[in-house]
């Protein structure tokens, strides 16, 4: 009912505190049925609720008035008032009879409406003075919910949220500066849209592409999780999935911390968990059921409530579906408690996957949390992992071309070598595995006993490290027999 008088009354008169006082007294007067129910007789809110929804309609209609233009809530009393001043005004005009009056209501008029622009331009600076205020105060205690509600009023319904920033001076601010008395939040640019788009144009992932994307989640929560204090994310969904290219095949980010946990040390405990203080927000179709439990205490969280969010968005990249609650509205997973029912989890017969992702889903979905693996056990987990490095000694038997001929290939630059520890090639170093050599450009030619190769093909296909400009007549096999230690090992990634 407040609901319906606050969209059918001027309720923002309210802030005045002579109105304030004014609706008070008129409502304290008018209410008997309140005496009533205090001097003991037989009477309740429901025998009475007909006369008590009269007197309020009244008294709101009386002191008041009727709402009949919708106005922004940064806009004082006074400005409605001269807002209503101006309309006055306006209807002058119209109803002028000489060309006089006319003219006299017309300049009227003009210095009314330059009033009500100064009075909204005022009073929407003080507002966003006031909210910008709130949120230093929110950022500097930590309260990042308040931080995220403040954050969203300021930056409006954002339609062109990739608009240019500007300064004051109306320059487009390309690098980081600081300001007085302006409050904003500048984020990474993403040319990408974001998952949850890229789900609804192509409805499902290839297994091999879904995992990609989910390697690098894993990766981005255990670095949240290495970090001082640890973080959750708690919102993890292909909403909140960046990808950059716009394409499934590339570099993911993650976005959106408005929900996520601080495990400081007076909050975490590393044997039950912490608080969830914010029990009710969130998507639920990605929460884990503890989320959903209820008692006198809050449940408690750890960071595998984004572990079961990395599992559900597994299934759905492979999918087109959600595992749990899929159609339904929040508020009927809420209702009919989906979650907390979700005990195990259906793989649809008409997607063929890997069994080895299937297990990696079931370990992630795990109902009980205490048995569900944390973000360093997922990690390590052995689907996320490589395949197995293939050794191949380089005899006759490995080659795909006749020995002695050379075969030519393209060198992968440096920066893509999975092992870290390999220098960047240099003047004596291998240009492919950068190892120390005395013959840059042929490895063969120098033998070494850890060539390394990063090898992004299928696990059945090889290469053979030759001089790109060498010929058979000037550059014959020198290859080790098989019972030498030379070899390369290659990691497969598909």
């Amino acid at each position: 009912m407040g609901r319906t008088i606050s969209q059918k009354f001027n309720t923002a008169f309210l802030q005045d505190t002579d109105k304030l006082n004014k609706f008070k007294i008129v409502l304290s007067n008018r209410f008997q049925a309140f005496h009533d129910l205090l001097n003991g007789e037989r009477t309740t809110i429901e025998s009475n609720w007909n006369g008590i929804k009269e007197a309020i309609t009244s008294i709101c209609h009386e002191v008041l008035g009727h709402k009949k233009h919708h106005h922004k809530e940064w806009i004082t009393v006074d400005t409605l008032d001269k807002i209503q001043e101006r309309r006055n005004k306006k209807a002058a005009i119209i109803t002028s009879r000489t060309r006089a009056e006319k003219t006299k209501a017309q300049a009227e008029y003009t210095e009314v409406n330059k009033q009500v622009k100064r009075s909204i331009g005022t009073d929407k600076r003080i507002y966003v003075e006031d909210l910008a205020t709130t949120a230093e105060k929110a950022a500097r205690e930590g309260n990042m919910k308040q931080l995220y509600d403040t954050t969203k009023k300021l930056s409006g319904n954002r339609r062109k949220a990739e608009r240019p920033v500007k300064s004051k001076e109306g320059e487009v601010i390309t690098n980081i500066e600081e300001q007085q008395n302006r409050f904003c939040t500048v984020l990474e640019y993403s040319e990408g849209n974001d998952l949850d788009f890229f789900l609804k144009q192509n409805k499902s992932i290839p297994e091999r592409e879904a995992k990609s994307i989910i390697c690098q989640v894993v990766s981005a929560l255990k670095y949240l999780n290495e970090r001082k204090p640890p973080v959750i994310h708690y919102d993890l969904k292909p909403g909140n999935i960046l990808l950059g290219s716009g394409q499934v095949a590339g570099e993911i980010k993650i976005t959106d911390f408005g929900l996520s946990k601080l495990m400081t040390e007076d909050k975490y405990n590393p044997e039950t968990g912490m608080d969830l203080t914010s029990q009710g927000a969130g998507t639920y179709w990605y929460l884990p059921p503890e989320c959903f439990e209820t008692g006198r205490e809050p449940p408690k969280i750890s960071s595998k409530v984004d572990i079961w969010s990395v599992g559900v968005i597994f299934f759905q990249c492979l999918f087109g579906k959600k595992p749990f609650g899929h159609n339904m509205s929040q508020a009927d997973i809420l209702h009919e408690n989906t979650i907390l029912h979700a005990r195990s989890i259906v793989f649809p017969s008409t997607t063929k996957v890997s069994d080895g992702a299937k297990e990696f889903i079931r370990k992630c979905c795990t109902y009980r949390k205490d048995l569900r693996p944390d973000v360093f056990q997922l990690s390590n987990d052995d689907y996320l992992k490589p395949k197995a490095q293939l050794k191949h000694y380089l005899d006759t038997s490995t080659l795909p071309g006749p020995v002695g001929v050379p075969l030519n290939i393209a060198t992968p630059p440096p920066s893509t070598c999975i092992d870290p520890s390999i220098p960047t090639p240099g003047s004596n170093q291998c240009i492919i595995s950068g190892f120390p050599t005395n013959n840059p450009g042929n490895c063969a030619a120098q033998p070494h006993p850890q060539h390394i190769l990063q090898h992004q093909q299928q696990a059945t296909s090889f290469s053979v490290l030759q001089n790109q400009e060498a010929t058979p007549s000037s550059q014959p096999s020198t290859l080790p027999p098989p019972n030498q230690t030379d070899f390369i090992t290659r990691r497969c990634i598909s």
